[in-house]
This record gives C-alpha cells, structure tokens and sequence, in this order.
C-alpha cells in the first residue's frame, strides 16, 4: 500500500517558541490526547504497523501522559521520531528515549545549537546517539548560510541533519535540496520518505544532509491524531473523524490513508519521483537505498557513520550487503578495523564501477528532468 506514515500531535500547544510553526501557540492551558482515544485507535490496527510515525513536539515532555503515549505508539510503529525545539532539551524525560528511534531537535539557528550544546554533550556521554538536529527552511535568502553555520557546529559531533520547513506548516512548497543544487552543492534524487515527506541528500563537503520536501505524489499514505482525538488524512487537511464521537474499524484508517492528498490537491506544480536501481544481466538487482549507501560511505568513508547519517539500521543493512555480495560474486566494501586512524570502510573497486554508473544514470535523468528533455536517446548509449 506504499509507505505508511503515522503523525501524533499529543499536545495542544507548545512552549518551544520557535517562530513560523503552527502548533506553537502559547495556551493558557494544554490539552493533551486522551489515553482512551490513542487506545481506541490503536486497538483498531490488529497486527498493521506504519513504517514510522512522527510524534510532533509533545511538550512539555514531562507531562505524564507523555511517556505512556510513546510507549504505546511504539507497538505499532518499525520506526519512532519524536520532534522537540532544542530549547526544551532539559526537559525531556530521560526514561522515554529508549523508546524513540531518533530525537530531532528544532534548531533554528547556531545560537540556538550553542545555548543547549551542553545537554547535547551529556546526552552523547551517556551513549544516546540517536539524535538528529533539525534546521527549518523558511524560504528566506539566508537559509542556506543558516544551515551551513549550524552544520559546520554540528558535524563535530558526527549528529545527523535533516533540513525542511517547519513540519506541515504551510502550502508552499520548500524544496531544500533544490536550492542547494542551484548553489553548487552535490545533490541526489529523492529516495525515500521521512516524517511523511520526500527525502533526498545534500553534500555538504563530505557530510551527508538529508534535505526534506512535501511528498507529492498519489501513494503518500498518512494518517493523523490530533490532541482532541480527531483523525485526519495529514495536518493540512480539513476534512477529519471525531472519534470521541464516532465508531471506528480498520476500514476506517484505511479510507483516511487512501484519501486525496491534500498536497496534491491544493497545488499545480508536479513534482517527478523517480527511483533508480542497477540490474546484472542475469537479474540480481541492487536497489536505490543500496546505491545510496555506497554513495554516502564513499563521502564519510564509514559504514556506521553512513548508516546513521541515513537512519538506516546498520546489522540489517550489514545483512543485505554481504547478501548481495554473495549474489554478485564481488565484494563491495572494503573494512580496515581500529588502529591509530580508527579504521575506516571504503568502496572496493567493483564498488566504486557500480557507484560509478548509478551516478551516470542518475545525472543523465535529473539533467534530463531540468531541461524537459527526452531520456530515450542519452539512456540508451
């Protein structure tokens, strides 16, 4: 049924401050999702899980229904994202991040980033290292030096950086990497979904960003619990099930989720979605999340780093590689362990072919999709 996106906003309201998101009105009081709503509809799902679900900003995290939320949600979840700005690290329930497979901490600026350095710091001494910082695009002129100041802090401590408007905030389409492409900065095809949206890599130097855009195509499957136990198809919809009110089944989520996107519907503008994976003459495929590993290890020279850079977990992508490994007869990846430079990993050179012609491939299409040529011709050479 295509990616499966889950969305919980679990509070009302959010103390973070972060200027240009929606949900951070100050309330004099905060309404937080009700426990027998969230059982409600989970109860429905059976043995369905999303493939992930992004829990919006539920601060104050110390709230006690917080930590009861997560841990339910992460029943029914492959993958748990949990957003809160990164000045409201302090409060964060230290019992909940086993919990949640990567924090994304709002970070509007570099200051932001340096007042709350020190959480950070501690977080990783304790060997929490799922964090991400997250770096909102607003559509000003300066957000692309925002982002490189925050970045050149941030890769110090080897965190990962996603960069996209302020979750579902408004209707304009913000396409981070594309602004990046048209500053000199290598650039990939959209490879996957993140938090609901279209996910695609920026190099910035040798650190892989991933840069973050509003998914417009008809397989965008989501679904959204709002503090005031109501379903909708994402944040931007107008159409919702009361379901304090009304009886709800599986049918019932299936039908949200299979709706029109209201992406889609509310814009004119097309945006091409394109995967690209290699095939050997004799069938054994190399898939697009495969090429993009290999292009990202060839940058930081690092399968862990690469694999964290990307969320991607690294045992089972270990597994697939050696896997295809055996399937094609050659080695893709070199592994030097510990040792004054603490090891490394880097391409082997059949590795280095393969990245080299998913490059080509790649290139030949998205300077084809710029100029609204024919792919035919230059594909078949």
């Amino acid at each position: 049924m295509g990616w499966s996106t889950l969305l919980v906003r679990p509070v009302s309201g959010c103390r973070g401050g972060c200027i240009g998101c929606p949900f951070g009105t100050l309330y004099s009081s905060i309404e937080v999702l009700s426990i027998n709503i969230l059982d409600k509809i989970l109860g429905v799902l059976g043995d369905y899980r999303f493939d992930e679900t992004t829990i919006l900003c539920p601060h104050p995290f110390n709230h006690p229904k917080i930590e009861y939320v997560i841990k339910r949600i992460k029943l029914y979840t492959r993958r748990l994202y949990v957003f809160a700005p990164i000045n409201t690290l302090d409060d964060i329930d230290k019992n909940i991040l086993e919990y949640i497979d990567e924090l994304a901490l709002i970070t509007p600026t570099k200051k932001d980033f340096t007042l709350n350095e020190y959480y950070i710091r501690s977080l990783i001494s304790n060997g929490y290292d799922r964090l991400a910082i997250y770096i909102p695009f607003t559509g000003r002129e300066t957000d692309v030096e925002n982002s490189l100041s925050i970045i050149k802090t941030v890769k110090e401590y080897g965190l990962r950086v996603r960069i996209g408007e302020y979750l579902y905030s408004t209707n304009k389409y913000i396409d981070p990497a594309r602004i990046f492409q048209k500053r000199g900065f290598e650039t990939g095809l959209s490879y996957g979904y993140l938090y609901g949206y279209r996910a695609s890599i920026v190099f910035v130097g040798k650190y892989a960003v991933t840069a973050l855009s509003k998914p417009r195509d008809p397989i965008c499957r989501k679904i959204y619990i709002d503090p005031f136990g109501r379903l909708w198809k994402c944040p931007l919809s107008r159409e919702y099930v009361n379901v304090g009110e009304e009886e709800i089944t599986i049918n019932t989520i299936r039908k949200i989720m299979y709706s029109h996107c209201p992406i889609i519907c509310s814009s004119t503008e097309l945006v091409p979605r394109i995967e690209i994976s290699l095939s050997t003459p004799n069938g054994k495929t190399i898939s697009q999340d495969i090429l993009l590993l290999l292009e990202v290890i060839s940058q930081v020279k690092s399968f862990t780093m690469a694999c964290k850079l990307l969320g991607y977990p690294p045992s089972t992508y270990l597994e697939r590689i050696r896997s295809l490994e055996k399937e094609l007869g050659v080695k893709l990846l070199i592994t030097r362990r510990g040792g004054a430079d603490r090891g490394f990993t880097v391409l082997s050179e059949e590795g280095e072919k393969i990245l080299k012609k998913y490059r080509r491939y790649r290139d030949i299409v998205f300077e084809a999709l710029l100029k609204n040529e024919s792919l035919e011709f230059k594909l078949s050479r």
